[in-house]
């Protein structure tokens, strides 16, 4: 595992991307939710004219295709992370045995091991395309929300930050209750 992660951040332009992504994927977000806020207020509490409304409008679908454009381009960076790690782990790989042809063929069954460790390497595809970039947007789009949260008012973000810590120890409680149920029916 420890290999994976110095593979993946050595690859600095790709994790410069998907850093610059996620900055801009929070900034999205909160203004996303700054738009469905003031479209809500506008109409409900203002009781704006739709006319009214459509510059928000607008602002509102401009962030969502910002969004989608920034997911589409984290996900094209994650596939090319993985298929780098494929290429560098397939020769390193190959290398490998390339150096002891005559000692590998003699244990037995190269072809199959072989087999095995490029299947293996493909197995990586996941960790790379999928993982590295959700971890980098996880570790930077909540410091992003509760900075703004903590703009805007204080309390909130304090409510937040003191809360937060929580929410995994409250998942892993219903996982184990409803498992205990699930196993207690059954």
């Amino acid at each position: 595992m420890k290999h994976l992660k110095q593979f993946a951040f050595s690859q600095r332009s790709i994790m410069v991307v998907l850093v610059c992504t996620s900055l801009l994927m929070g900034a999205a977000i909160i203004g996303q939710a700054y738009y469905f806020v003031a479209v809500i207020e506008g109409v409900f509490l203002k009781k704006l004219s739709f006319d009214a409304v459509i510059p928000l409008l607008v602002g509102l679908f401009t962030v969502l295709v910002l969004r989608a454009a920034l997911t589409y381009i984290s996900g094209r960076s994650g596939v090319k992370l993985a298929s780098g790690a494929k290429i560098s782990f397939r020769t390193a790989l190959l290398n490998k045995f390339a150096k002891n042809p005559v000692q590998a063929s003699m244990q037995g069954q190269s072809g199959r091991k072989i087999s095995i460790l490029m299947d293996a390497s493909d197995d990586v595809d996941s960790y790379f395309s999928s993982y590295i970039p959700q971890m980098i947007q996880t570790a930077i789009v909540p410091l992003l929300i509760l900075a703004a949260v903590f703009y805007h008012h204080i309390y909130s973000g304090l409510i937040m930050l003191i809360t937060a810590p929580f929410i995994p120890f409250f998942m892993a409680l219903i996982g184990v209750m409803t498992k205990k149920e699930i196993r207690g029916t059954a």
